[in-house]
C-alpha cells in the first residue's frame, strides 16, 4: 500500500500535537503493525524482552510532521514521524520513517544470533567441565603416585638389611 503523509498547518504546536494523535489514534486499524513472536520467553544480551518482529503487511505507512518543520529542515531532513507506536518521537528522515523496523527478517537473524551464542556458551561450559575432570584426575594421579612413592619409602624403611640398622 502506497504511505500516506500528512502535514497539518495553522495551529499552534500543542493543537497540532493533539489533533496528530488523534488522527494516528483514530485510524490505528489501518497502520498498526501486527506483532509476531517465537516461543523465547526472557532477557537476552541485545537486551530485548519476549522477542517480536513486526509484521506491515497490508498496513499503510503514516508519516506525519508540521510545515514549520518542513521550512525548518527541509522535505528530506529530519522532520518526518513513523505513526507506529514502536518509533522514537524524534524526527527521521522520509526514507529512514518509511522503512519497515523490527521485520521478520531482523528478527530471525536476532534468533539466531541468541541460538549461536546459547550453542557458544553450551560449549564453553563443557569445555570448561572437560578440563576441570581433566584437572581433577591429574590430582587425583598425583596423590595416587604420592602414596606408592611414600608406601615404597616407608616399606625400605622397615626393611632394614641388618640388625645395627634397626
Amino acid at each position: 500500500l502506497p504511505p500516506l503523509a500528512i502535514v497539518p498547518a495553522g495551529a499552534g504546536p500543542t493543537a497540532l500535537t493533539n489533533w496528530m494523535r488523534a488522527v494516528a489514534g483514530l485510524s490505528r486499524e489501518h497502520w498498526a503493525p501486527r506483532r509476531g513472536t517465537s516461543s523465547y520467553h526472557g532477557v537476552n544480551r541485545e537486551g530485548d524482552f519476549y522477542p517480536f518482529y513486526l509484521d506491515f503487511a497490508g498496513r499503510i505507512p503514516l508519516v506525519m510532521t508540521t510545515l514549520d518543520r518542513l521550512k525548518e529542515h527541509g522535505l528530506s531532513g529530519p522532520v518526518w514521524l513513523r505513526i507506529d507506536g514502536y518509533r522514537p518521537a524524534e524526527g527521521q528522515p522520509l526514507l529512514q520513517a518509511l522503512a519497515d523496523i523490527r521485520p521478520y527478517a531482523d528478527f530471525h537473524q536476532r534468533q539466531e544470533r541468541r541460538e549461536q551464542a546459547a550453542e557458544a556458551e553450551r560449549q564453553r561450559r563443557a569445555e570448561a567441565e572437560r578440563r576441570e575432570l581433566e584437572a581433577r584426575w591429574a590430582r587425583a594421579e598425583w596423590f595416587d603416585k604420592r602414596k606408592r612413592k611414600m608406601k615404597e619409602l616407608a616399606g625400605l624403611w622397615d626393611e632394614a638389611g641388618t640388625a645395627d640398622e634397626r
